[in-house]
């Protein structure tokens, strides 16, 4: 995997007059072979196919967000690890992280890959449009064909919890009821993700709530127009500690560049209610399962033992409504600013702050 994507990064950076870019560009592929050879390279024993989807397109997606070659490779690419993670859904995919924390490397199903294709021309349009977007940030897309003629497909993605963030909580929302609080065993994990009824609202400074819920408005208007369904928000929570610093200096004083954004939770203790102040990152996910014919079964059978509101497959455009309806009800602007608020921690992060320099329609 890591040898396949330096050596594609090779390729493109040997291309001194690189091709326009047009509509077909989603449908190139860089494709080579990886072989290996036993003890004294005499006896060839294995070889690899290994095939880079649109690598042009991921270059311009990767420029889009701000990350170089030598980032992405430095990463993915170097002799660090990358490690495997235990599989948070049922989907049985594989997940791993690099050792720096910054991307994520999934195997993918032959469907998700083939929506991956379809959608990538919208998606580039989409981030160009809206570059603070929330959604899943695509930065590679490849399959290896091994010996054996097995297909393992891969997406690597940026991660949402970024910058050395240590997360205290994690939840995966997707505005419905049915099967969504955490077990008591999946509580006593280390690293539980938990869900839409584990959820107890979040304040925001009510600008910047207005601008998270634009963003994300525009996300999902995007991914109903591509007929997805079944995506998550996930949300991290970091809690700022009493007399710790509420931003680093990496991102500057007034925090603009930071990947996270200030909320705040109500706190019923001893003393009366109070406001817990967290740093909170949030990106949409799972957005490659398009309302298939499997899923539109699914949705008929499972209406007729519950209220089509409750459940998680829903068509596009009702699956939105209640994904946004949801977010509106647990996010809730902060009418009156607590009392050990800082000015500097009513700022919002750099990812929220330009929104209205890209909110032509």
């Amino acid at each position: 995997m890591q040898v396949g994507l330096r050596q594609t990064s090779e390729l493109l950076n040997s291309d001194s007059k690189p091709p326009e870019l047009n509509g077909q560009d989603s449908k190139v592929s860089v494709v080579f072979e990886l072989r290996a050879a036993a003890s004294g390279g005499e006896t060839e024993v294995s070889r690899t196919t290994w095939a880079h989807h649109a690598p042009y397109l991921y270059k311009e997606i990767r420029e889009t967000f701000g990350i170089s070659d030598g980032e992405f490779l430095g990463s993915v690419s170097s002799e660090a690890k990358i490690r495997e993670l235990p599989t948070p859904g049922r989907s049985g995919a594989l997940f791993y992280i690099t050792e720096d924390e910054e991307y994520f490397i999934k195997t993918i199903s032959q469907d998700e890959e083939k929506k991956l294709k379809l959608m990538l021309p919208g998606y580039v349009k989409h981030i160009k449009r809206y570059p603070n977007t929330l959604l899943t940030k695509f930065v590679a897309s490849f399959y290896i064909k091994t010996a054996q003629r097995h297909h393992i497909r891969l997406v690597a993605m940026g991660s949402i919890f970024r910058g050395g963030l240590y997360i205290d909580r994690k939840y995966d929302l997707k505005g419905s009821v049915i099967n969504r609080r955490a077990s008591e065993k999946e509580k006593l994990k280390d690293f539980v993700t938990l869900k839409d009824l584990d959820m107890e609202p979040l304040y925001f400074v009510p600008e910047v709530l207005d601008r998270i819920l634009a963003i994300i408005e525009r996300d999902s208007e995007f991914l109903e127009q591509e007929g997805i369904m079944d995506y998550s928000l996930l949300l991290g929570l970091s809690e700022v500690m009493p007399g710790e610093r509420t931003h680093e200096d990496v991102y500057g004083e007034d925090e603009k560049a930071a990947p996270w954004v200030f909320g705040y939770q109500k706190y019923v203790g001893q003393d009366g209610e109070r406001f817990v102040t967290h740093r909170i990152c949030l990106g949409i996910i799972d957005i490659l399962q398009p309302y298939t014919k499997r899923k539109q079964v699914e949705f008929v059978g499972k209406v007729c033992r519950h209220c089509s509101s409750g459940i998680s497959v829903n068509p596009p455009s009702r699956y939105r409504r209640r994904f946004m309806n949801y977010l509106r009800e647990k996010f809730r602007p902060l009418e009156a600013e607590p009392p050990t608020l800082s000015e500097a921690s009513r700022l919002a992060s750099g990812m929220f702050e330009s929104i209205g320099d890209h909110a032509s329609v």
